[in-house]
């Protein structure tokens, strides 16, 4: 299982194995999101979300392809309310 959040892609010039097997993160390596689980997602400028982590999907229960696009009051909420 991949961290790396939908619809992001490896930093330029990672074309390693090891990329596909590493932990998404913007953190430098060494800080504490090393030693922590973390569920992340990202909005694009219409504040709908563009990037859904593994973590997220398997967090909120939400497959990526459910939220990729969505605004995430919609897609967090449930739809009664």
């Amino acid at each position: 299982m991949s961290d790396m959040p939908a619809g992001a892609v490896p930093p330029p010039g990672d074309d390693t194995d090891a990329a596909n097997a590493a932990v998404w993160q913007s953190s430098p390596p060494g800080s504490i999101y090393d030693y922590i689980r973390v569920a992340s997602f990202s909005l694009d400028q219409d504040g709908r979300i563009d990037q859904w982590s593994d973590r997220a999907a398997e967090f909120f229960g939400i497959p990526a392809e459910k939220a990729l696009g969505r605004d995430p009051v919609a897609a967090f909420a449930p739809p009664q309310l």
